[in-house]
């Protein structure tokens, strides 16, 4: 049986007002750190285990309204304990991980996603976008119309008991992302001079009247096959062009434009950094270094895990929501790939800014899944985009911190 369920008209926009919507309700306090306190413990089994997590039969992972990490499986049986699978058997030893069987594997709906952007019309069917459902194990179809037709369309090309339609207006985005390009004015790079600073992730960068938030600092990348080159990422979607000047928000110089890098997945700038600047890997205030840490492709981030977007413009919490919403335009072009989606709220400015799993002890440091590329406001409710960092250390031969 098909679900339907009814969406007002979208607004989508390119840069991002803040208040954080929990779906699971408000909870107290005292509940509210326990919540938390069972996610990280949660989060430090997935991470852990992650390597070892076989991607044919999982089937994604989320936070439920207790706090426990449900994994599910398309193998998984209650009645028998897990020999051949170490992530089941680790599971089945933990009382704050659940496991349920599911029928599709998170790889199976991701073909299904993949296939419905090569495969459908999208101009004659009216679909938006496709998103991936990881508690009700279903690729969502965002769709203007629903009809029988449509229905038969569709479900002839991967099955109906994968796909969970979502029937609303959701305007074009193109037009969105022009005028978004104009981020926040009041940046001037006129007489500027170049100056020893610290560069810190977060941070208000400027391009003539326009600005951003700073991704990663001190970083460097492969600029050919034997040289590297040092600097910071931003949005890629800023009004800079290659060789263009980066300012502070003091007017120094801190890099020019090396590279721009925007595909169906990734939208991140190269900036070649002022060789004199110091750089600070670390989020508030330094007390917490960054770890660039990137799963692989099949697995995703768990559900209703909590994200922080670091920024100048203040520190935005809230809920991942999914890991692969993708806008397709009636050219079938791709404007918005395997985006992560959550429940944050921000403002023009946030573009670039690093996103960050809000608390997790699998490291001291703080763990870097993205960066925040843009929202879409849904029935009054704020959603944020933030681009994957997988897509990035792809796209960005060997990506690493500046030791």
């Amino acid at each position: 049986m098909k679900l339907i369920r009814k969406m007002v008209s979208a607004i989508i926009l390119f840069t991002l007002t803040f208040s954080v919507f929990y779906p699971m309700g408000h909870v107290h306090a005292e509940e509210d750190f326990a919540m938390d306190v069972k996610q990280k413990a949660g989060l430090d089994f997935f991470f852990c285990n992650a390597e070892n997590i076989d991607s044919e039969v999982y089937g994604g992972a989320y936070f439920d309204e207790n706090g426990n990490l449900v994994m599910l499986y398309t193998n998984y049986d209650p009645n028998v304990k897990s020999v051949g699978d170490s992530v089941i058997s680790e599971a089945q030893n933990r009382d704050f991980v659940d496991i349920k069987r599911v029928i599709f594997s998170y790889m199976e709906l991701k073909n299904y996603l993949n296939i419905l952007i090569e495969e459908l019309d999208f101009s004659k069917t009216g679909v938006d976008a496709l998103d991936i459902d990881i508690i009700n194990n279903k690729v969502q179809i965002f769709i203007e119309k629903l009809d029988n037709e449509k229905v038969k369309t569709i479900s002839s090309i991967v099955p109906i008991e994968a796909i969970d339609f979502v029937e609303g207006e959701v305007i074009n985005i193109e037009d969105e992302i022009t005028e978004d390009y104009t981020l926040t004015s009041n940046c001037y790079s006129a007489n500027a001079k170049a100056a020893t600073i610290t560069l810190t992730p977060g941070q208000k960068i400027c391009y003539g009247k326009y600005s951003a938030s700073l991704f990663l600092p001190g970083v460097q990348w492969l600029k050919d096959s034997y040289e590297y080159e040092q600097g910071f990422l931003t949005a890629g979607h800023i009004s800079a062009s290659e060789g263009d000047a980066i300012y502070d928000a003091d007017n120094n110089l801190i890099g020019t434009v090396a590279r721009k890098l925007q595909t169906n997945t990734t939208d991140v700038a190269l900036i070649k950094g002022n060789p004199d600047y110091n750089y600070q890997n670390g989020l508030l205030n330094g007390e917490y270094p960054l770890t660039m840490y990137a799963l692989k492709e099949d697995y995703g981030i768990p559900v209703n895990t909590k994200l922080t977007v670091y920024s100048y413009l203040g520190n935005k919490t809230g809920l991942l929501v999914s890991n692969n919403y993708t806008y397709v335009n009636a050219d079938k072009n791709i404007v918005w790939g395997n985006m992560i989606r959550t429940t944050i709220s921000t403002s023009d400015g946030y573009s670039g800014a690093p996103v960050a799993i809000d608390d997790s002890s699998y490291t001291d440091n703080k763990v870097i899944v993205g960066y925040h590329k843009g929202r879409a406001i849904v029935d009054n409710k704020v959603y944020a985009f933030h681009g994957n960092l997988y897509y990035v250390i792809q796209e960005i031969p060997d990506l690493k911190f500046v030791k």
